[in-house]
């Protein structure tokens, strides 16, 4: 499970391997198909220097944000062996 609050006070939550949302004030906006989400595990979330959202899933893809949908932007494939169960951004937006 994943708790996050974004700058924004955005409180984001990951569950199970099937939830995956924000509270927005008193109400809470789960993610789904539509939105890109996909039933994953989400690992970790962590936001960039320019308040954008990342989430990293246990089968190691890295999403961002955008617009109201989850866009893959690193594939399994890409990234070093092992789960990732932390992240963050520097000043720069290094992660």
């Amino acid at each position: 499970h994943v708790l996050f609050c974004a700058r924004n006070g955005d409180m984001w939550v990951g569950y199970g391997s099937d939830g995956f949302g924000y509270f927005h004030g008193d109400r809470y906006v789960p993610l789904s198909g539509k939105d890109g989400y996909v039933n994953r595990r989400i690992k970790a979330v962590a936001e960039d220097p320019t308040g954008r959202i990342w989430a990293a899933t246990d089968d190691r893809e890295l999403f961002e944000f955008i617009d109201g949908k989850l866009e893959r932007r690193v594939a399994r494939h890409q990234l070093p062996g092992g789960l990732i169960y932390a992240m963050q951004f520097g000043p720069e937006g290094e992660l």
